[in-house]
């Protein structure tokens, strides 16, 4: 529908709405979605032509909040705002807030009143102006709830977890002329309120359980727009999606290990060789200058933000980042110069920052973990000849614990890391050389953890391990 009213164009409404089996013409004749950033309020991808919206806009829109906007009828505020039966004033309005839906910053000081107030009288209006069939004329009204978990993860105060809900909802006024505009916001409002205090008040047990969660929210919103009143009424039609978020294992690099300790395992598929923009473009983002000395707290706050947050209208360029190091991670040659920093640093880093997360998120200790194997020889002359006569390979992993996060260097976290696994291995050849008659599993785990023990200092210090498997050859 255009911006005239001439024989034809009607025609061609009551043509499209018989074609259509009385649907109505507006795209919100079923639910609005929200905002990305979780606010309630008009779908901003239903205009196809999305445009930024213009200062005339702008001052359109704040032009409908005089003084006591809020103690006028719903009738009388909403027939200043788009007048339905002006044909050539309602369309020029409902451009202007096609504009400010797409573009407004959520951020804007006047964002509540224009999303929540306006935007509401828009849907309400469009209901009348296209003439929509009785079943569909109820305007629907959408709402955004969430709980999160937030915690301090090396100076960060990042979200660990969280449950999200948007529902929607049809509804109608029976005496427009006698509900205020105040009202009716803080009607549509008190829904949202109530049902966030709801959801805050499952705890994380049951909000991890996506299933469950939404049959519960579902049936208290239900409950609540049953018992509307107030001047609004419920026209028997919901819509609910409830998901749950557990970014500090989202990563796909981690697997939670038994015994409060966090191992990554690299989980990578990418096949085929690294190009020299990639490897430039991985070096540049992720090798900062001076990482060695900076705190491990500092260092693994920007690898995490390098791998996993985009700036605004940058997320190409993190796709492209991703790529690379994934590409440097399955090819990279052990011969360059790098590869103990794609493969050890950053890895130990991650490793770090998701036991950090774990920990504050559960409430347990929980250290990080390294897993690693090892392989050493017994040689013996033979006729002046250096004969292999046995061996042994070890798999086994270790725990560690950071000390002073703000003090100790990654240089010195690293070195730490090298020492315990030389020290596992200086061990298993003491243990080979003395002829392996008590050699078992459980006594070299115990020699392990007695070495490692030895490589810390106030910064740093080794936790534990265990020796996963051990094959002798004799």
């Amino acid at each position: 529908m255009k911006k005239h009213s001439t024989i034809l164009s009607s025609l061609m409404v009551v043509l499209v709405l018989i074609l259509t089996g009385c649907r109505g013409l507006p795209a919100d004749s079923k639910p609005a979605s929200v905002s990305a950033s979780g606010k309630s309020g008009w779908n901003r991808n239903w205009n196809e032509k999305e445009s930024k919206y213009t200062k005339a806009d702008y001052e359109l829109a704040l032009s409908f909040r005089k003084e006591k906007y809020e103690n006028q009828s719903v009738e009388q505020f909403n027939r200043q705002v788009m007048d339905w039966e002006n044909e050539e004033a309602y369309h020029a309005t409902e451009e202007a807030f096609e504009r400010l839906s797409a573009s407004l910053p959520e951020e804007d000081e006047n964002a509540n009143f224009i999303f929540r107030t306006l935007f509401t009288s828009w849907r309400e209006c469009e209901k009348k102006h296209y003439n929509a069939c009785a079943h569909s004329r109820a305007p629907w009204h959408s709402g955004w709830i969430n709980w999160e978990v937030t915690g301090d993860i090396f100076g960060d105060q990042v979200v660990l977890a969280g449950g999200y809900s948007d529902f929607s909802f049809n509804y109608s006024i029976p005496e427009e002329d006698k509900l205020t505009v105040g009202e009716r916001d803080a009607l549509l409002q008190g829904v949202e309120t109530s049902m966030e205090k709801f959801l805050a008040s499952q705890g994380k047990e049951k909000l991890a359980k996506e299933e469950t969660m939404e049959k519960a929210l579902e049936k208290e919103l239900k409950r609540q727009l049953e018992s509307l009143g107030g001047g609004i009424r419920w026209e028997g039609e919901l819509s609910l999606n409830y998901w749950w978020n557990q970014s500090w294992e989202n990563a796909g690099t981690t697997a939670i290990q038994e015994g409060g300790s966090i191992a990554v395992k690299e989980e990578w598929s990418t096949s085929g060789a690294y190009t020299p923009e990639q490897y430039q473009l991985a070096v540049r983002n992720l090798k900062f200058d001076g990482y060695e000395s900076m705190p491990v707290a500092e260092f693994n706050r920007k690898i995490h933000t390098a791998l996993t947050e985009a700036a605004e209208g940058a997320e190409k360029n993190l796709e492209e980042l991703l790529t690379a190091y994934e590409m440097l991670l399955s090819s990279l040659p052990e011969s360059d110069p790098n590869y103990s920093f794609f493969h050890e640093t950053i890895r130990n880093s991650q490793n770090e920052y998701e036991a950090k997360s774990c920990e504050v998120y559960t409430g347990r200790i929980t250290d990080p973990e390294v897993s690693d194997s090892c392989y050493e020889e017994v040689k013996e002359d033979v006729y002046g000849d250096q004969v292999t006569v046995g061996a042994a390979e070890v798999e086994y992993c270790f725990t560690y614990r950071i000390l002073k996060e703000n003090e100790l260097t990654v240089a010195e976290r690293d070195s730490f890391l090298q020492t315990v696994r030389q020290k596992m291995r200086d061990q298993l050849n003491v243990v080979l050389s003395g002829g392996g008659e008590s050699f078992d599993r459980d006594k070299l785990q115990k020699d392990f953890e007695a070495v490692g023990k030895t490589a810390g200092s106030e910064k740093i210090q080794f936790t534990g391990c265990t020796v996963q498997s051990c094959e002798v050859y004799r």
